[in-house]
């Protein structure tokens, strides 16, 4: 997308981009889940409750300066449901970003210098081959994977 100064369609002022790969119609629990639950802490997972109400504030206001009633276009019940339906998703994602989060800078993997004839023959990943952080994923993994069976969520 382009911004012009003036409508002056020659020079551009400002540019963005879009990425449109996972574009698709779904529920914001998707995106949501999958952000909350890789960078939550133990404490802000024991206010889950309080950040989902932010959330869904936050969602409520912007649909309503869009012109649109938040009770019949997306009321909350239909939010917490969508929640606890697909919030698993977050939890798988969480194995895979949890792992990229940790590792060390050096440590991440160029993905530009792999032969995906020889992954495909392989019964293993190249990635995180010096991952040294078990300890802090496995707590991570755990900590989320406890208010998921706590909430009955999983």
């Amino acid at each position: 997308m382009f911004l012009y100064e003036n409508d002056n369609k020659e020079n551009p002022t400002d540019v963005m981009l879009v990425d449109w790969q996972l574009l698709r119609p779904t529920s914001p629990v998707f995106d949501l889940s999958y952000f909350y639950l890789t960078i939550a802490t133990e404490e802000s997972l024991n206010k889950l409750d309080y950040y989902l109400d932010v959330y869904y504030g936050e969602l409520s206001r912007h649909l309503k300066e869009l012109g649109s009633d938040p009770e019949v276009l997306y009321p909350k019940s239909v939010f917490e449901k969508e929640w606890k339906q697909h919030c698993k998703y977050g939890f798988a994602m969480a194995f895979i970003l949890l792992k990229f989060m940790l590792v060390n800078k050096a440590d991440v993997p160029k993905f530009e210098e792999f032969d995906i004839e020889e992954i495909n023959k392989s019964d293993t990943m190249p990635f995180f081959t010096n991952f040294d952080k078990d300890d802090e994923y496995v707590k991570r993994l755990r900590t989320i994977a406890e208010c998921m069976i706590a909430r009955n969520y999983i």
